[in-house]
């Protein structure tokens, strides 16, 4: 059964449950949405997501959205097949669960608020706000010294194996380097720096990488 998963491959969510699949090695579709036009908000898109958001995924008839419940739940599903991302101990996966919360709500509102600041608004002819994006930067930067000294005590974030914890942040960063040109907020740091260059060189996320250009 392939998994069809609705939203542009180039948003950071659907990227999330992407690069899970395809560390698992699932089959997908993706059914492309069209933010730029509203469609998410539109009536039909609607019935598979309430709140007018991607991704959602449909695989037979088990319909799930929110990207880190769905990447939890393919974790779990295909635990036998590619690499264990949920953990082994009882700890373990509740570290992996507390840095995908640290991820949601630390980091990743702050990298939105950045993107829209300097990259989405200004596509749209829009002005961003720089004093909201400088004073974002600031916070992140405070979020990521956090990331780096946990970084100095262990190779990944929930311990010594890659985990939905690490994959969780691969699009955010990706966003930061690419579309926002902010780097230097993981150049700047030691041990962020070299855990990115481990985490963004796995095989899968080459692949969406190449699926998205």
């Amino acid at each position: 059964m392939v998994v069809k998963v609705y939203g542009p491959r180039t948003a950071a969510c659907p990227q999330r449950v992407l690069a899970c699949l395809l560390e698992k090695g699932v089959d997908f579709e993706i059914v492309h949405v069209d933010l730029d036009h509203g469609e998410q908000k539109q009536p039909h898109f609607l019935l598979k997501q309430p709140f007018g958001q991607v991704p959602v995924v449909e695989d037979g008839d088990f319909r799930l959205f929110e990207s880190r419940a769905i990447v939890k739940y393919y974790a779990a599903k295909h635990a036998e097949s590619g690499p264990n991302l949920l953990g082994t101990t009882l700890e373990e996966r509740a570290l992996v669960d507390q840095w995908l919360e640290v991820e949601a709500h630390n980091f990743n509102d702050l990298c939105f608020t950045l993107m829209l600041q300097l990259v989405i608004l200004p596509k749209m002819g829009q002005p961003g706000d720089l004093a909201l994006a400088h004073s974002s930067e600031q916070k992140l930067e405070k979020v990521l010294d956090v990331y780096d000294k946990r970084l100095s005590e262990s190779a990944y974030l929930a311990g010594d194996t890659f985990t939905l914890a690490d994959l969780s942040h691969l699009p955010g960063i990706d966003h930061l380097i690419e579309d926002a040109k902010l780097g230097h907020l993981i150049t700047q740091r030691t041990n962020v720096n070299a855990w990115w260059q481990k985490i963004a060189s796995r095989p899968a996320w080459k692949k969406l990488k190449n699926l998205i250009h």
